[in-house]
């Protein structure tokens, strides 16, 4: 941790680089809280939150990568529509109806 610089020195209340390059003042902790204008509410820690869809069943979803002719993709996509689906949703139906466990 870097030490405060004393205010009689020259290099006071200066920005210094530290070896990355990075910017910083040289202050204390406590001194950064006093600079916080009233009213403001400092960032708090808050719990991760879980980003992207919600959880379709007990488990996520694992994303796979697979090759299918374009005519067979063509027809799924017609059929999820006629369904009111998505045509991915429409395949892992398909799957689950269709693979014995």
């Amino acid at each position: 941790m870097k030490k405060k610089v004393p205010e009689s020195s020259p290099r006071a209340g200066r920005t210094a680089a530290n070896e990355k390059g990075a910017r910083f003042v040289s202050t204390t902790i406590e001194e950064a809280k006093a600079r916080i204008p009233a009213g403001l509410v400092p960032f708090r820690r808050m719990r991760p939150v879980r980003l992207g869809r919600p959880l379709l069943g007990e488990r996520p979803r694992k994303a796979i990568s697979i090759k299918l002719d374009p005519d067979l993709i063509a027809r799924l996509k017609r059929e999820a529509k006629k369904k009111k689906t998505k045509y991915q949703s429409l395949i892992h139906h398909i799957l689950e109806r269709n693979v014995p466990a």
